[in-house]
């Protein structure tokens, strides 16, 4: 830009400051016109060559009419209409409008020079609204998550028990007879949990935070202390052909009563293990084994009905390693681009 160019955008800019209302917008047509551009390109020129005064803030900046009670009233009812999967059933201009006319909110501001009274618009209300961190959605986002970092191997274990999908291991005729879970035998029926609790085939999953490596181990009946201390104590111990071995530093695990009993505590205390329960209702805090749950009932306990048959829990276990050293020796994380084991 010329010396010359500056110097006239800097009489427009001049001239503009000194006219009237309404006057502007012919100098800057005129100037555009005689520089061969735009009105826009003008603006950007004269920004470019002159200090505007900073804009004057309002006084009430920052301030909204709507009271954060009312504010409240109307996210709570929004939310009343939120469905489980997410779907928002009332929107915020019709609970407004609902709101205002039940006399629940008055959502509206007082002139106090004529004594006029006026109602928010809705776009006043979501902006008072996400002021007040109330705007549905803010309050849909979930809760923050820090990723869990383990610094080496065996620095994390997570465990945690589920039923194994061969649901139950009845003896008939000297013989152990798979039975999968299905439709007839469902875990969740007391009468039937009841009847054959002490046959349950229960699935313990021990991860490695770090590798990404898992054990798995069976036995039958519910989900017990013992169980879990056996599993642990197993899964700790150096066993030929595992290496995955060795006790954590800290132990995952959910607030089953198993798992906060005195039997699991006390081999904690023994082999100096930090316990660390997650909260109720939070699964995805230990999500590492929660996934290994899916990943093996998929890869391994879908192919059981395959097997001919399943002589007992030792040759289910024996079977469960097999597919446990293919897993950590073959399958690449996509983690750390390398195998588990």
């Amino acid at each position: 830009m010329s010396a010359a160019h500056t110097d006239y955008l800097i009489d427009v800019a001049r001239a503009s400051a000194e006219a009237r209302h309404g006057e502007k917008g012919a100098i800057y047509a005129a100037a555009a016109k005689h520089l061969g551009i735009s009105v826009a390109e003008l603006h950007r020129r004269l920004n470019a060559v002159t200090v505007r005064p900073k804009r004057k803030q309002r006084a009430d900046a920052g301030t909204s009419a709507m009271s954060h009670d009312e504010a409240m009233t109307v996210a709570g009812y929004v939310q009343e209409h939120i469905r489980r999967n997410g779907k928002r059933i009332k929107s915020v201009d019709q609970a407004v409008a609902e709101l205002r006319a039940n006399g629940r909110i008055t959502a509206g501001r007082l002139n106090p020079a004529t004594g006029e009274w006026k109602p928010l618009t809705t776009s006043a209300i979501l902006r008072a609204l996400s002021a007040y961190g109330l705007h549905p959605s803010q309050i849909s986002q979930p809760d923050p998550v820090t990723a869990l970092e383990s610094p080496h191997p065996n620095w994390c274990h997570q465990v945690d028990a589920s039923l194994c999908v061969i649901f139950k291991m009845p003896a008939e005729n000297g013989r152990r007879v798979v039975e999968v879970r299905g439709q007839d035998a469902y875990k969740n029926k007391l009468r039937e949990f009841a009847r054959i609790e002490h046959l349950l085939v229960q699935r313990y999953l021990i991860t490695d935070h770090a590798s990404g490596a898992l054990r798995v181990f069976f036995g039958l009946g519910g989900e017990s202390a013992e169980g879990l201390v056996d599993a642990l104590i197993s899964a700790w111990i150096e066993q030929p052909g595992f290496p995955m071995h060795g006790a954590p530093s800290v132990l995952m695990l959910d607030q089953a009563s198993a798992n906060r009993s005195a039997m699991v505590r006390n081999l904690a205390h023994s082999l100096d293990i930090r316990l660390s329960y997650t909260m109720p209702g939070n699964p995805r805090s230990k999500g590492q084994v929660e996934g290994a749950h899916n990943i093996f009932e998929r890869g391994f306990e879908s192919g059981l009905k395959l097997v001919p048959e399943v002589a007992d829990i030792s040759h289910l276990q024996a079977l469960g390693d097999t597919w446990v050293h293919w897993y950590n020796g073959t399958q690449v994380h996509s983690r750390h681009g390398m195998t588990r084991y």
